[in-house]
C-alpha cells in the first residue's frame, strides 16, 4: 500500500473510532469533526479508497470500513486487515 498522509491517517482513525461506537460517520460528520468542506472530505475518502486503506458498499450510506490499521501512530505504517486477494 502507498503511504498515507497525516490527514488520511487522522480520517481513517476517526472513521474507525466512530464505527466501533455504532455506524460509520457521514460525510457531513467527518467534515464537521475536522472543520473541512464536503469536497475536502470527498477528496480524503477518495484518496483512502484509491490507496486501498478504506472500503465501502457503493450506493449505501455509512458503510466505510478500514481495510488497514495504522501502526504505530508516529510512523504511519499500516497493517492489512484483509487478505491481498480480497482488497479493493
Amino acid at each position: 500500500m502507498k503511504n498515507l498522509t497525516r490527514k488520511q491517517v487522522e480520517t481513517l482513525e476517526f472513521i474507525e473510532r466512530r464505527r466501533q461506537s455504532g455506524l460509520s460517520p457521514s460525510y457531513r460528520e467527518i467534515g464537521a469533526y475536522f472543520g473541512i468542506s464536503r469536497q475536502a472530505v470527498i477528496n480524503r475518502i477518495n484518496g483512502l479508497l484509491k490507496k486501498g486503506a478504506l472500503s465501502h458498499e457503493p450506493g449505501r450510506s455509512r458503510t466505510f470500513k478500514a481495510t488497514a490499521v495504522v501502526k504505530p501512530k508516529a510512523t504511519h505504517t499500516v497493517e492489512w486487515l484483509v487478505p491481498e486477494d480480497q482488497r479493493p
